[in-house]
């Protein structure tokens, strides 16, 4: 079974006069579990708090701080703005 994660990758700017950008994958930031098997939706970064926030289709808005700011995994704090429903087994896949 695949692994429930979400992982940001930071672009950053390649060296040279044209506008071209690549992925900074020393600096990527894993959130595990992200929102389990449904889609996330949205993503914002506030670089005041240091924090994530990640919407998904879960109904959950879940806000990610990492731990220790030198290493270790982003905890998230969930809170949710609907109660859950029953989900039919088939759901819609739009891709």
């Amino acid at each position: 079974m695949a692994e429930k994660r979400l992982d940001l990758v930071p672009l950053v700017q390649s060296s040279g006069p044209d506008w071209k950008f690549d992925f900074d994958r020393e600096n990527l930031w894993r959130l595990p579990g992200a929102h389990g098997e449904e889609v996330v939706r949205s993503v914002y970064l506030d670089e005041q708090s240091k924090s994530v926030f990640t919407g998904g289709e879960d109904g959950f808005v879940r806000a990610w701080k990492p731990v220790d700011e030198k290493e270790g995994e982003p905890q998230s704090e969930g809170a949710s703005t609907k109660s859950k429903k029953q989900k039919k087994k088939d759901r819609f896949k739009p891709y």
